[in-house]
């Protein structure tokens, strides 16, 4: 399925994926470039249309641009418009729904708490500042701090995340009181190993050479505690010579 270097860096736009042998087609709507849409249709499996170019092949479609859109509002309009044109909901054609099936989240306002910037929807803010809508949306939901380091909340639900990210977790000893801001530095200033420190931090070891850790950024009531194994040790007889261990 070859894309002409004509149109293939175009965003904002109304595409069309014609089969050539039936003409049947699917229409859809990409904030980004053309050809990196064509190129996630061609590897996933998620929609209809992916599992028939899987099914006949790339070489048996052709694509076109039908609208160069200017908003994200106008690219839903105008990917219904053209749905109905070509009448190419199935079975008539690929497109499973007349217009872009988008699910709730997707349409709600976001606001950008780090800068105070507010967006009609991930879709709108994903365009305008560069960072992929999945991205955005985990931090929303959250389910991760930041990404870009930018924060983002939906207008009518403000949550925050209780995720400490893997690759810097703040640590304070609780020996001398100082706090390292990670378990890499501890380890390194302390010389003591990283993944020991880990452990201490998680609950599954008590201490290391005598120091104990803690996760600074986690609330103390979620902080895991080292608690040992219970004693197993039972007193036995040998029948033989009736001694006791």
């Amino acid at each position: 399925m070859k894309i002409h270097s004509s149109i293939a860096n175009l965003k904002m736009v109304i595409y069309v994926i014609i089969h050539r042998k039936t003409g049947c087609c699917y229409v859809g709507q990409t904030i980004r470039r053309l050809k990196d849409r064509i190129r996630q249709h061609c590897r996933s499996k998620k929609q209809f249309v992916d599992k028939i170019i899987r099914l006949e092949g790339r070489d048996a479609f052709e694509v076109g641009v039908l609208d160069i859109c200017t908003s994200v509002k106008e690219l839903d309009a105008r990917e219904k418009y053209w749905t109905k044109y070509f009448n190419c909901t199935a079975p008539h054609g690929f497109n499973v729904v007349v217009g872009n099936n988008i699910p709730r989240s997707r349409c709600k306002t976001v606001i950008c708490t780090t800068t105070g910037e507010k967006f009609q929807s991930l879709a709108e803010a994903s365009l305008k500042l560069g960072i992929h809508e999945v991205c955005i949306e985990r931090v929303c939901k959250g389910k991760r701090m930041s990404t870009h380091k930018l924060k983002f909340a939906f207008a009518d639900e403000m949550k925050i995340s209780r995720v400490v990210p893997k690759n810097y977790r703040r640590v304070l000893c609780l020996e001398d009181g100082v706090i390292y801001d990670s378990m890499s530095e501890a380890s390194r200033k302390l010389n003591l190993p990283r993944n020991s420190i880990r452990k201490v931090c998680f609950g599954k070891q008590e201490n290391v050479r005598g120091f104990h850790f803690v996760l600074i950024d986690v609330p103390v009531a979620e902080r895991k505690i080292f608690k040992p194994a219970p004693d197993c040790r039972r007193r036995v007889r040998c029948i033989e010579n009736g001694a006791e261990y």
